[in-house]
């Protein structure tokens, strides 16, 4: 009587061409049974011998409709080896796309593709719905041409992706179909197709009986196979294990894996029953890919399987740490629409930006600390082509210079004391493809920057202790909130460095300079932090003339100490001290009527020279004033200090542009020594002139 397999998959496509694959090799022994997701056909109960689901993500979503009395089997895939061949004859070097129904799909064919041993191949992700088409003109594809964009001139369509070896010993096995394994057609599919992965877990338990097929599987495979039974002896290895390890199988079956393998954690799994997968180790010398699988039938132990393969390409290396770092929390979470306002500069400032995340060049962003220099540089990398890959950031004054250096060049084993074992790839590497967003470079030390630039010129990392070249793919974000111009004249930043970063500036405004986006970033705040109070028409008023020098960062605290209180209206009596403390301050600035003051003829030139800086002039002025009146002078140093006590933050060097435009406009004289900076007579006018306008 026919065994019964029911195959579950996304489209119906795929279902018709697994059930084709199933009925080639098992022929009059097999019926099988279609469900989609895409027909609304798995809704239902589903039943069978076997149920054979595509992925463990459409298990999950049915698994409460598929029959208890069924073996269900999630296949492994993989590419027949004329398809790998189609890959294989691509130029060397060449960048083109990789076309598939998702992008977890086109990810999950790419790692595929990386396992399987090509490396000389750049593949871009391209999926339904993307916002920008990359400009290349060779794609590849696993039976999904149906999504190829017009602009390409040759499709390498390489076939639906099969299941593999071990999937097809899992079926067999579950069906109790041992018998097939000795048939021609098994033996002609598994020298067909290029294995990248197995799964013998049944097999240990059936040794006896199926010994023939299991010298056929570990002799089709390129793994290295060695099998352990329950007392930790070696029972079975293939030639690929004998070349890994460098040992005869007469050397090794019948010893103990203990006395054998004393760098390989098999006794933890013999331990706990639990696989141990993806680990990377140095046999001979030689990197090499681990894991460790435990044969369990009935809660009771019966061996174990080691499971070895060479990496033989740093790219293939760099491809898995990628892609395990998808799911590691390097990635942008922020976009453009996560940026909040509407005044005019930050209108403009987000148009900039946008333009510049479509290239591919270094972006230097400046601005003060706390005005979402790294909210905009997430925001790039996610409207960049690179979005689907990493963005990695470090803050570069946050950790020492020795450990900056390791983190991000990485290093090789024994490369300093406390270095891990197998060595740890840098963010450099962790950043292949994707962004590495550098944050306060300023911090950097001149060493670290030198090697920085050569990394930035020459695209290749070599790690610590090493002497490999890792060739990287990473366009760099980098954020300063210090005049990195003047730290290059005081020897502190390299200036070809600057140059190289620098290539696309962006400067992001103070929130003081945004007008009634300071409301907009409120009300935000207010909603992420679920308050509810308030604000009165005169703390409004206050909070728009406050200087914020903490900017966004700033305004942050502020509500949230707004809300601590939990008043439903916020009155002047609620602030904090450090606010309360600028508000006579602003109160004396804000009752002046400049428009009065700019009718007065006399003063005409110096109020349109300064402009809209006219407050921090008068500031400046209202000083000098006061120091007029007590018949003394006044450096700029004493000033800075003044001010700043008032919650008005102008730098020296602000100041000392204030200080040059008003000597210019005859408004004060200043003087070296004690005597300091004094108003001139027209100085002492115009004050008098804006008291009176009050």
């Amino acid at each position: 009587m026919a065994k019964t397999i029911a195959i579950v998959t996304f489209m119906e496509l795929a279902a018709e061409f697994y059930s084709g694959q199933l009925k080639e090799l098992f022929g009059d022994l097999i019926e099988t049974k279609l469900f989609s997701v895409e027909k609304h056909t798995t809704n239902q109960g589903i039943t069978g011998d076997i149920i054979i689901v595509s992925t463990y993500s459409i298990y999950k979503a049915i698994k409460n409709n598929l029959s208890v009395e069924s073996e269900v089997v999630i296949p492994n895939l993989t590419l027949s080896k004329s398809a790998l061949s189609k890959i294989k004859s691509i130029p060397r070097g060449t960048k083109c796309m990789l076309i598939n129904s998702s992008i977890d799909m086109c990810i999950d064919t790419i790692s595929l593709i990386g396992q399987l041993g090509v490396n000389h191949v750049e593949f871009v992700p391209v999926y339904p719905g993307m916002s920008k088409i990359p400009n290349l003109k060779l794609a590849v594809t696993p039976g999904e041409s149906r999504f190829a964009p017009k602009n390409i001139s040759k499709l390498i369509d390489i076939g639906d992706r099969i299941f593999d070896v071990s999937t097809i010993i899992e079926i067999v096995l579950k069906l109790n179909l041992e018998f097939l394994l000795k048939d021609e057609k098994f033996i002609r599919y598994s020298e067909r197709i290029a294995t990248n992965t197995y799964s013998l877990e049944k097999l240990a338990g059936k040794t006896n009986k199926l010994e023939s097929q299991f010298d056929i599987l570990l002799r089709t495979l390129d793994e290295g196979i060695i099998g352990i039974n329950a007392d930790g002896v070696v029972f079975a290895i293939n030639s690929s294990a004998e070349r890994i390890i460098k040992k005869e199988k007469d050397e090794v079956i019948g010893r103990t894996a203990k006395e054998l393998f004393n760098y390989i954690p098999f006794e933890e799994v013999m331990d706990s029953m639990k696989p141990v997968r993806c680990k990377l180790i140095k046999i001979n010398d030689i990197y090499i890919d681990l894991s460790i699988e435990p044969v369990v039938s009935g809660n009771m132990f019966i061996g174990i399987f080691i499971i070895m393969k060479k990496f033989k390409d740093t790219e293939y290396q760099q491809q898995k740490l990628r892609l395990q770092l998808l799911n590691r929390g390097y990635r942008a979470k922020y976009s453009f629409e996560d940026i909040i306002g509407e005044s005019a500069v930050i209108v403009k400032t987000k148009k900039i930006a946008k333009k510049m995340a479509a290239t591919n060049s270094p972006i230097l962003i400046t601005g003060e600390s706390g005005t979402g220099k790294e909210l905009f540089a997430q925001a790039l990398h996610n409207s960049s082509l690179r979005k689907d890959s990493p963005f990695v950031a470090v803050n570069c004054a946050a950790i020492p210079e020795n450990l900056l250096e390791s983190e991000l060049f990485g290093y090789e084993e024994g490369a300093f004391t406390g270095a891990k074992k197998g060595g740890r790839p840098g963010l450099f590497e962790f950043a292949h493809m994707g962004t590495l967003f550098l944050d306060e470079i300023e911090a950097m030390s001149l060493n670290l920057q030198s090697k920085l630039l050569r990394i930035l010129q020459e695209k290749e990392v070599i790690r610590l202790g090493g002497d490999r070249v890792i060739s990287v793919d990473v366009r760099v974000i980098a954020t300063t909130n210090e005049d990195l111009t003047e730290l290059i004249s005081k020897g502190k930043f390299r200036k070809d460095l600057y140059f190289r970063l620098n290539v696309l500036p962006l400067n992001i405004p103070p929130l003081r300079d945004r007008g009634n986006d300071i409301l907009l970033i409120l009300e935000k705040i207010k909603k992420d932090l679920n308050s509810e109070f308030e604000l009165s028409d005169e703390i409004e008023k206050i909070f728009l003339n406050y200087s914020w020098e903490g900017n966004i960062r700033e305004l942050k605290n502020y509500i949230e100490y707004l809300t601590c209180i939990a008043e439903d209206k916020i009155t002047i009596d609620d602030l904090p001290l450090s606010l309360l403390d600028s508000i006579n301050n602003i109160n004396i600035i804000s009752a002046y009527d400049y428009t009065k003051v700019k009718d007065i003829v006399d003063y005409k030139d110096f109020i349109d020279a300064v402009n809209d800086k006219l407050n921090d002039y008068i500031t400046i002025m209202d000083q000098l004033f006061l120091c007029y009146q007590k018949r003394i002078g006044i450096g700029r140093r004493s000033l800075s200090k003044i001010i700043e006590g008032k919650n008005l933050f102008l730098t020296e060097s602000e100041i000392r542009t204030i200080f040059s435009n008003l000597q210019k406009y005859k408004m004060i004289t200043i003087s070296r020594g004690r005597s300091g900076s004094k108003l001139t007579e027209l100085g002492i006018s115009f004050m008098n002139n804006v008291k009176r306008v009050k």
